[in-house]
């Protein structure tokens, strides 16, 4: 039965004035396209129809596609037609849609699209041709596309994408496409039933942060997920591109800090270094209460379950939680996510997320501050530089800074690196040789863990600024830079802004080069002049 023309005509001037409101140009298809697809009929999500591919549409429809047209036009008269036709038998016909970059534009039945908005329907049929952009675009939403379609050209595009590539490379490292399309469909729903819909990032994105954190292999059921969406709602929306996440911000007289830390203190180097520092920070603020977690390689649980005990143990008191593994990000952003309560802090020299906070050394400044001891005391102008391991803490890219530091002190030094393929006492002393064979005569060498010259125990030594004897032997030890992990801790309990990322070098004495050598304290006192902030860095003596 015919719907009253009283009734149509009341529909269409709601409509007008949904238009007006909302305002704004319908988008008309103007990109450059380097072929088409024909992908066959599909169900197609209205709000991804995001204009027409007609010039001569533009004027009767807002952005929102409601009409514009006056109500005694010929275009008012079939609108009010396609309305009464979808309420009384339904609309049959399918619409004609291109689809460039993931969004549909009308080829056929703009007043349909129209109608359906106004009438509040979620999707409807559609015959679609898919518009190629050019594969050469150098932009990343041609990127996404074409990473997600892959080497399915014709694979329809729903809800799934992303603001940049790479995400969905890596989503597909975890699990097929199949299951990733599953697990979506299941996470976007009740992310938009939860209100995250506003959020200032895709769906695609907000997925991808969720499955980093959780992963999908042990999938929860709907009120597990709910539950793990509404606890990452602050990450969302602090997401890569967003603003820092709010981080509790404690000034507590009693702190309880746990360490969550990776390996044993016995088995590695930076283990055995956090937990100097942690034991270090025990005697200058015995205050506050500090407890180290230990986990060992391939451990049930391993970090995230260690932290969950450590939470539980810092809720006695104002809590910080400290992961000292630089490789520990998703535990410890998971950790951020769930115990909210908390100062969750991760270290690591690059940048964190969510509501984490990162801290590390500047080590380019010690390796900055041993290269201009280098220069100074070498007599051929050629100083080595053997790169220290990774667990040493010390970056690749400080090189750059030994080699700049050597040249502050003597114009024409010249700095080599050489890298060993192990880190072991053979290895190194390969390392020497080459160095030596290139006519270096002071080198900083990386320190064999267990080794020490004699009379010097400094177990968070990572490296030592020796002299290069003729054939790659070592001679003196002028220097030993190490970390004081304890100095850095001390900074943290004492309360530190809110700030994604905290940095101490060689002034805060995180950093210090301890020196081993007459030659070199005399090196010190000649430098004085032009390098105080240098002499301040080192210790006056061997024992720390």
């Amino acid at each position: 039965m015919p719907f009253l023309q009283e009734d149509l005509n009341e529909a269409y001037a709601k409509a007008q004035k949904a238009a007006r409101r909302d305002g704004g140009i319908l988008p008309v298809y103007s990109d450059r396209h380097s072929g088409e697809l024909t992908l066959g009929i599909a169900e197609v999500p209205l709000k991804k129809i995001k204009g027409t591919y007609s010039e001569s549409r533009r004027a009767a429809f807002a952005e929102n596609y409601m009409p514009l047209l006056p109500d005694d036009s010929e275009f008012s008269r079939k609108w009010r037609q396609v309305l009464d036709a979808h309420l009384t038998e339904g609309l049959r016909e399918p619409l004609v849609l291109y689809e460039y970059l993931g969004y549909y534009y009308v080829l056929e039945g703009n007043k349909r699209v129209s109608v359906l908005r106004y009438s509040g329907a979620y999707s409807y049929h559609a015959r679609i041709t898919r518009l190629l952009p050019p594969a050469d675009a150098d932009d990343d939403e041609t990127a996404v596309f074409y990473e997600l379609i892959g080497a399915r050209r014709r694979k329809l595009l729903r809800h799934l994408w992303f603001s940049r590539p790479g995400v969905y490379t890596r989503l597909l490292e975890t699990a097929d496409e199949q299951a990733i399309d599953s697990a979506f469909t299941d996470f976007r729903r009740q992310y938009h039933n939860l209100g995250f819909g506003g959020l200032p990032l895709t769906t695609g994105d907000a997925f991808a942060e969720y499955v980093s954190v959780y992963g999908l292999a042990d999938r929860p059921d709907e009120d597990g997920l709910r539950a793990n969406i509404r606890k990452c709602g602050v990450h969302f929306a602090h997401a890569p591109g967003g603003l820092p996440a709010p981080v509790p911000l404690l000034r507590s007289p009693k702190l309880s800090m746990a360490f969550i830390i990776a390996g044993l203190p016995e088995e590695s180097r930076f283990a055995a270094m956090h937990e100097e520092g942690r034991l270090a920070l025990r005697e200058i603020l015995p205050q506050h209460e500090t407890k180290a977690f230990f986990v060992r390689s391939g451990e049930d649980g391993g970090e995230y379950g260690a932290a969950s005990e450590a939470a539980e143990w810092c809720r006695k008191g104002g809590g910080m939680l400290f992961f000292t593994n630089t490789g520990s990000d998703i535990a410890a952003l998971r950790a951020s996510i769930e115990h909210k309560d908390l100062r969750v802090m991760r270290c690591t020299p690059g940048n964190t997320r969510g509501a984490l906070t990162s801290y590390y050394g500047d080590t380019w400044e010690m390796a900055f501050l041993c290269g201009v001891l280098a220069s100074y005391l070498s007599e051929s102008g050629r100083v080595g530089y053997i790169r220290p391991p990774a667990e040493s803490g010390v970056l690749p890219e400080d090189f750059g800074s030994f080699a700049r530091g050597a040249a502050a002190t003597r114009a024409c030094s010249r700095a080599e690196e050489t890298v060993p393929a192990r880190y072991d006492a053979a290895h190194i002393s390969d390392c020497c040789r080459e160095l030596a064979n290139r006519g270096c005569d002071i080198a900083l060498v990386p320190r064999v863990y267990g080794t020490y010259p004699e009379g010097f125990a400094f177990a968070s030594a990572y490296a030592r600024l020796v002299r290069l004897l003729p054939g790659g032997r070592v001679g003196e030890t002028y220097a030993m830079p190490a970390w004081h992990w304890g100095q850095m801790y001390r900074e943290l309990a004492r309360g530190t802004e809110n700030v994604p990322a905290f940095r101490l070098g060689v002034s805060s004495g995180l950093l210090r080069a301890h020196i081993c050598h007459s030659d070199a304290s005399r090196a010190l006192s000649r430098l004085c002049g032009g390098f105080s902030s240098f002499i301040a860095s080192f210790l006056p003596t061997a024992d720390g």
